[in-house]
């Protein structure tokens, strides 16, 4: 499998209000469908949690790589999307927005030393990459919103949201806004 970075381009990275990419049909058609199909159970996601209207559970690289019931295609994007070369395709792509302080790390003369977030830490690793399936669940009731504008990680180097809609799925809303820091430019 191919990464959902695969073949994009540094001419392709905005830089208006931050460095990004939008990657439109970043996956086949047919693969899209596929994962759908095989989307593990809310359960699962949710750790048979109790969950209300339109929460958030993501279900990490850490976790779904452990877990047998996982699909093959599902499996295979997990690992390609939590891994080294993944990271270095993300850090090439980038590499000239990067903080000097990550330059540093990422191309250094031996580079970092990479693991996968919540199976491995930074005890023998430099960078932690994941790769989740995340889902919110179903809006009950009132419309709501998961998560107002916010921040990702800001720990982390970079962030990343492939979206999987069912062609079917006519509701409103989840939409990737990108929103300039307050005070800045």
């Amino acid at each position: 499998m191919r990464s959902l970075l695969s073949g994009v381009t540094k001419a392709q990275v905005e830089t208006d209000p931050f460095p990004h990419v939008v990657v439109r049909g970043a996956l086949e058609k047919a693969t899209a469908d596929q994962l759908l199909a095989e989307i593990p159970p809310v359960d699962v996601i949710t750790g048979g949690a109790r969950y209300g209207s339109n929460e958030y559970f993501d279900y990490s690289a850490g976790q779904s790589l452990r877990d047998n019931s996982l699909s093959p295609l599902w499996r295979e994007l997990l690992e390609v999307h939590s891994s080294a070369s993944f990271a270095r395709e993300a850090f090439d792509l980038f590499d000239e927005h990067l903080p000097d302080a990550v330059r540093r790390i990422v191309n250094g003369v031996n580079g970092p030393r990479y693991g996968t977030r919540g199976i491995d830490d930074f005890t023998s690793c430099d960078v932690l990459v994941d790769a989740q399936i995340v889902l919110n669940t179903p809006v009950v009731g009132t419309p709501s919103s998961v998560k107002g504008a916010h921040v990702d990680r800001p720990r982390a180097f970079y962030g990343a949201t492939c979206y999987l809609r069912k062609e079917t799925d006519a509701s409103e809303g989840g939409a990737l806004e990108l929103l300039r820091m307050r005070g800045s430019n």
